[in-house]
C-alpha cells in the first residue's frame, strides 16, 4: 500500500513540474516586459547648412508588454563616425563616449514615450557613406529629406516611398522595417551638384581696333566712334549719363528702401513665429495630457482597446508632426 501511495505522489509531481515550469516562465516574462523596452519608430531627418549636416533623431520608446515603462530608462547610441555637437532635448543624465552617449530619461509613467536629439556631420561636401549601428531592435526607421535639399540616399535595406508632405514641407522618404541590433545599416548620402550656366562659356575678345596715342583724353575716337554706331546717337551722349547717373540712383534708393520694408516684414513674420511656437507649445501639452488620460482610462478598462490604440496612435502622429514643426521654427 505504501508502495502505492509513493507512485501516486510520484506521478503527481511529475504532472505538477510543467506547471511549475510554465508558472516560472511567466514569472520571469513578466519581470522583463515590466523592466523592458524597445524602440518601435525610429526617425532621422535630415537638414544642411553650408556644408555641415546635421542630423534630428526622434524615437519612440515602448514597453511590448503593452505596460508601463519603468519610471527611468538608460540608453546607449552609437552615432556616426564624425558627429559632433550632440544635443539632447530632456536628458537628465549624459555622458559622452568615443562613439556615441549613454543618456538617463523620465518616460513620465506611460506605455511609450518620445525623445529627441540632434547632431552635426561637418565637411559634408562629396559623396559619402555613414555607418548607423542601432544598439536596439527598431520596428520602423524612418529617414526624411527636405525635397528642395540636394542629397538622396543609396541602400539596399531602406525602401524609397512617395514624398511626404508635413507643415507645407514636402520630404523625400525613405523606410527600412525590423532592423535587429548590432545590424550593419551603411547608408550612402549622395549630393548632386548644382548646374553651373556658365561654366564652358568662352567670352570672345575685343575686335576694336587699337586706339590712336594721339587721341584726346575725355574723348577716345574708339568710344566716338561706338556711341555712334549704336542705336543710341541721336541722343546727346551727355544728357544720356545724367539720365544713367539718375537710374543707378534711383536703382539704390529703391533697393535700400526694399531692405527697409524686408526687415519689417520680417519683424512681422518673427512676431508671427513667435505666436505660432506658443501655440505648439500649448498644442503638444495637451496632445501628451491626452495621451495619459487614455493610458489611464485603457488601464481602468473604460476604453475598448481597438478604440484605444486608434485614438492613441492618431495623437501620436499629432505629436510627431507639433515636434517637427517646433524643430523647423527653432533652427
Amino acid at each position: 500500500m505504501s508502495h502505492l501511495y509513493t507512485r501516486k505522489y510520484y506521478i503527481l509531481l511529475l504532472m505538477m513540474i510543467p506547471l511549475i515550469f510554465l508558472l516560472s516562465f511567466s514569472y520571469v516574462a513578466m519581470g522583463k516586459s515590466k523592466d523592458s523596452f524597445h524602440m518601435k519608430f525610429k526617425h532621422l531627418i535630415i537638414s544642411g547648412e553650408g556644408t555641415t549636416l546635421k542630423i534630428y533623431e526622434i524615437i519612440t520608446f515602448e514597453n511590448p508588454a503593452n505596460q508601463n515603462l519603468p519610471e527611468k530608462i538608460t540608453f546607449t547610441s552609437t552615432l556616426p563616425q564624425g558627429a559632433t555637437n550632440l544635443v539632447f532635448e530632456k536628458a537628465e543624465e549624459l555622458e559622452q563616449l568615443p562613439k556615441g552617449f549613454t543618456a538617463t530619461f523620465d518616460t513620465g509613467d506611460q506605455t511609450s514615450t518620445d525623445i529627441s536629439y540632434s547632431y552635426e556631420i561637418p565637411d559634408f561636401n562629396s559623396d559619402r557613406t555613414l555607418s548607423f549601428t542601432q544598439n536596439y531592435d527598431v520596428d520602423t526607421l524612418n529617414i526624411l529629406i527636405p525635397a528642395a535639399m540636394n542629397l538622396s540616399i543609396a541602400s539596399e535595406r531602406f525602401t524609397t516611398n512617395e514624398p511626404v508632405t508635413i507643415n507645407d514641407n514636402t520630404y523625400k522618404y525613405y523606410t527600412a522595417k525590423d532592423v535587429k541590433a548590432e545590424e550593419p545599416l551603411d547608408i550612402q548620402f549622395l549630393l548632386k551638384p548644382a548646374t553651373d550656366d556658365m561654366a564652358g562659356m568662352n567670352m570672345g575678345g575685343s575686335t576694336q581696333p587699337v586706339i590712336s596715342k594721339q587721341a584726346p583724353q575725355f574723348h577716345n575716337p574708339g568710344h566716338i566712334r561706338v556711341w555712334y554706331q549704336s542705336p543710341l546717337r541721336s541722343m546727346n551722349p551727355h544728357i544720356f549719363l545724367i539720365i544713367l547717373g539718375v537710374v543707378v540712383i534711383s536703382g539704390i534708393a529703391l533697393y535700400i528702401r526694399y531692405r527697409m520694408m524686408e526687415q519689417e516684414r520680417l519683424e512681422a513674420s518673427r512676431n508671427e513665429k513667435d505666436d505660432l511656437f506658443d501655440k505648439l507649445l500649448l498644442k503638444q501639452k495637451v496632445l501628451m495630457q491626452k495621451i495619459v488620460e487614455m493610458d489611464e482610462a485603457h488601464q481602468k478598462g473604460n476604453i475598448p482597446e481597438s478604440v484605444y490604440r486608434d485614438k492613441r496612435n492618431a495623437y501620436k502622429e499629432q505629436l510627431i508632426h507639433v515636434k517637427l514643426q517646433l524643430r523647423e521654427l527653432t533652427e
